[in-house]
């Protein structure tokens, strides 16, 4: 096994009520790498993202995490190493501070407050009611929970599809090219290095932005 690679995926298939959704899909992702899955709607990209942290198992085929099944992880353990944001973030609790403890219950303040500053959510209270967020808000606060772990590999799944154009520009801190971050613990900076993140586009200038496309 090369020690360099996170995920290797050898001959997966996913079938659902009789239908084949994954067909044998082969690959590595190494560490320190970030991976743009570009496909149509319907195509299987956010089912492939929930086999990384196995909210689904796949039918045939191995999942490999540092060379071991994911399926011998404990599934709470993987699920802290392997953080998942959602495309349709739901909110768990009534205020953004408890939102953030709930990934990390002893979350100081400060610390909560920075997780919120690398979203793109500076000044925002940490008692400010969720129900009052807008969706676009909601996506960052789920962005800003996940963060909370320090996930070793970050799955976004269209984490912007709630976000105007303006604030998924490139000069935008939700766009792929932006400095570290909030939107990936994975590159920019070099103390972040072996982290590894996976997205998917939906524009293809976030693509680009990518190392290679499955």
């Amino acid at each position: 096994m090369d020690p360099a690679e996170a995920f290797t995926f050898e001959d997966v298939v996913l079938e659902r009520g009789g239908q084949r959704i994954l067909d044998g899909v082969s690959d590595h992702i190494h560490w320190g790498q970030t991976t743009a899955i570009v496909g149509a709607s319907g195509a299987g990209k956010s089912t492939f993202l929930r086999l990384l942290n196995r909210f689904e198992d796949p039918t045939e085929g191995t999942i490999l995490l540092d060379g071991r099944a994911l399926d011998t992880y404990d599934v709470h353990a993987l699920r802290r190493r392997v953080g998942l944001v959602a495309q349709r973030p739901t909110m768990l609790t009534e205020t953004i501070g408890q939102e953030l403890r709930v990934a990390k219950p002893e979350l100081t303040d400060d610390q909560a407050s920075a997780l919120l500053d690398r979203v793109a959510l500076p000044g925002v209270r940490l008692d400010a009611a969720t129900s009052t967020l807008s969706g676009g808000e909601q996506q960052r606060v789920a962005l800003a929970r996940t963060l909370a772990l320090d996930p070793q590999i970050l799955l976004l799944d269209e984490p912007t599809s709630a976000l105007d154009e303006q604030s998924t520009t490139s000069s935008s801190p939700w766009s792929p090219r932006a400095s570290p971050l909030c939107w990936s613990p994975t590159m920019w900076t070099a103390s972040w290095i072996w982290r590894t993140a996976f997205w998917f586009c939906i524009r293809a200038d976030w693509s680009n932005a990518a190392d290679p496309e499955m």
